[in-house]
């Protein structure tokens, strides 16, 4: 039996290092600087939009985001990120203490950090169940996605 639940989020090093070298604090300050739409551009940075469109060219979003980076779109992604979309970023896995303990050293104040980490995230889950799939929507959006309220208000015609 495990002692730990490990939920992993995949998003793309290689924008978030060009943003954090230009200045760029979040998503929607990017999207904004780009021009392109908040969301479409979450899904770029989380791997769930594929960067060319069918015809092998970039897609125009990809275009404006490196524009705003000053990147090559080249350079915003590996070969295998250009040519393979997730479905999603989002992994769990269960681990022992003795996998947590080698991944991370000493079980002292990293473990307690991990635990501390666990525990808010299942609290936050636990809490995200009770809303409505709309709500649950609308926070994820904006908690893990980075949008605005303003800009889901916007999309939802609110």
């Amino acid at each position: 039996m495990s002692d730990y639940r490990i939920t992993v989020r995949v998003k793309n090093a290689r924008i978030l290092r060009a943003m954090e070298a230009a200045g760029f604090e979040s998503v929607t300050a990017l999207a904004k600087a780009a021009g392109v739409n908040q969301r479409c551009a979450g899904k770029i940075i989380n791997l769930l939009q594929a960067p060319k469109n069918r015809d092998g060219y970039w897609s125009q979003p990809v275009l404006s985001i490196s524009a705003a980076l000053g990147v090559a779109p080249e350079l915003l992604f590996s070969d295998k990120q250009i040519t393979n979309k997730m479905t999603s970023n989002v992994r769990s896995f269960d681990a022992h203490e003795d996998d947590i303990e080698a991944a991370l050293g000493s079980m002292s104040e990293n473990t307690l950090l991990l635990e501390d980490n666990l525990n808010a995230k299942q609290i936050s889950a636990a809490c995200l169940a009770r809303l409505t799939p709309r709500e649950r929507e609308m926070t994820e959006r904006h908690v893990m996605s980075g949008e605005t309220l303003q800009f889901i208000a916007d999309d939802y015609k609110l």
